[in-house]
């Protein structure tokens, strides 16, 4: 089976500790692959120590084609990285502080690890078999790798407009000049950007961002300044000036190449998500949700009310899924949709609802209902089947979901696809820990859609084999070679 995921990190967590390692892409000698996390919700102990996605695991699983998403790390989330180490960005502290003394800049940060990952060997041994992957250049050498049968084909995508700053003070009109000449010159690479996701998890003086960390109890309290979505004038949630120019030359297809990048509305603070579908529909632009949950809110109205924090699923929603902003409401699903965008789903077990004891509970007890058992002989140190079962649970009811509120039923089965974030700061979902599992998670997929009383209805004639093709790979190929 072939597999297809719009947002994971795979050059990340190398580019910090592996710089002249041209092979650590592809191979488990970098420091973090060793021994994979036990399969226990939450258990962060052990994330430094493995990742979550990289070459050999796309090639290993069949993920065809894959969008790395380039990022440089946030200073706050460097500093963060002394008072928590591995929970900020799951690399040690010591590598951290190395790489900003190196690179002073984000931008420079950015195109480190740019070179880096075009650097990387294009051919490996993995498993004593030869495997390739390349980095698309334009469609056409895309299709050509297609039709040869590369292994592992990559398109860039940047997280975060910080990506482009200088050292210019925050506000100035130096800043301004510098965000925009930086992506102007990003825009000349030899590998185009497929989208920008124009903001991460602070402020950045390109547009208001929704708060999305994991911190908890008084490390929450005492980072909060540094993260929240209002450390902003006067409390702004939109899209800066600075923000609407960048937005302009990113779909405007600018630059001696004529490349037009997409925006990714991930990680936007909800009132700048709705200034964007409008900036969208005004010029006929697809949107992109890369890595998302949704909400389960209905309208924006509400939606944009709630609170990010543990209590938030006891006070509003619908009971399900987690009711934070950065999720999706309803009516932006079908927003996206009528764009003839496309949905990617986070396999982050917070962003899917895990949070949410209400949840689980009703996904638990349906289990139960179903006679699944709770130990069954072949899963791993006898794990609990519907404990297990849950998790696909988590992702399969955010499907449905999206599903059951569009307005087109039938042709949103054609607009869902992977964004798993692999090595984005994710506690993943237990039956799907790494990339090359992802063959497992289908399958574990098609068995609760079949478990689903009535699940007919919300198929619109496709059979659970045939929806989840689509949402693992199908429709991800086709609004890649669709929009690339």
């Amino acid at each position: 089976m072939k597999y297809f995921d719009i947002h994971s990190h795979i050059s990340l967590k190398q580019n910090v500790v592996s710089e002249d390692d041209l092979n650590a892409c592809w191979t488990s000698s970098n420091g973090f692959r060793g021994k994979k996390r036990k399969r226990k919700r939450n258990n962060r102990s052990k994330f430094k120590n493995y990742t979550q996605s990289d070459l050999a695991a796309c090639y290993k699983g069949g993920t065809e084609l894959i969008v790395n998403a380039l990022h440089a790390l946030e200073e706050p989330i460097i500093n963060m990285g002394k008072l928590i180490p591995n929970l900020s960005s799951q690399i040690p502290y010591e590598d951290l502080r190395h790489l900003q003394h190196d690179c002073t800049t984000p931008f420079q940060r950015l195109v480190r690890e740019y070179n880096y990952f075009n650097n990387t060997a294009r051919k490996h041994l993995v498993d004593g078999e030869q495997a390739q992957f390349d980095i698309a250049r334009d469609k056409k050498s895309l299709l050509e790798n297609l039709d040869k049968g590369i292994d592992v084909n990559v398109v860039l995508s940047v997280e975060g407009a910080h990506c482009f700053h200088s050292n210019a003070p925050y506000g100035s009109d130096e800043l301004h000049h510098d965000i925009l000449n930086n992506f102007r010159t990003a825009n000349e690479w030899d590998h185009p950007l497929f989208y920008l996701t124009l903001t991460h998890f602070a402020y950045n003086y390109v547009v208001a961002h929704s708060w999305s960390l994991p911190i908890p109890g008084l490390a929450k309290k005492a980072l909060f300044k540094k993260f929240k979505p209002y450390r902003n004038p006067a409390g702004f949630t939109g899209i800066t000036e600075t923000g609407h120019q960048l937005i302009e030359e990113a779909i405007g297809k600018t630059g001696s190449k004529n490349r037009r990048t997409l925006i990714d509305i991930k990680h936007l603070h909800i009132d700048a998500r709705q200034e964007y579908y409008n900036i969208a529909k005004n010029n006929n632009i697809p949107v992109i949700a890369s890595h998302m949950g949704v909400s389960g809110i209905a309208r924006y109205a509400e939606a944009r009310k709630v609170v990010p924090n543990n209590n938030s699923a006891k006070v509003i929603g619908n009971g399900q899924f987690n009711p934070w902003p950065i999720n999706l409401c309803d009516e932006e699903i079908d927003i996206i949709l009528k764009s003839d965008g496309i949905i990617g789903l986070n396999l982050d077990q917070r962003i899917l609802g895990a949070g949410n004891k209400k949840f689980k509970d009703q996904l638990i007890d349906f289990l139960k209902s179903e006679g699944i058992r709770r130990r069954e002989v072949n899963y791993d140190d006898g794990y609990k089947d519907y404990e297990r079962l849950w998790h696909t649970g988590l992702l399969v009811e955010n499907i449905l979901h999206i599903v059951r509120v569009a307005s087109d039923k039938k042709k949103a089965w054609d607009q869902i696809c992977m964004g798993a974030d692999f090595d984005g700061n994710i506690n993943p979902i237990d039956n799907c820990i790494t990339i090359d599992e992802f063959s497992d998670l289908e399958e574990s997929m098609v068995r609760y859609l079949k478990l689903i009383p009535d699940i007919d209805r919300n198929l619109c004639g496709y059979t659970p084999e045939e929806v989840c093709r689509k949402v693992m790979y199908e429709n991800g190929k086709t609004f890649l070679l669709t929009h690339f």
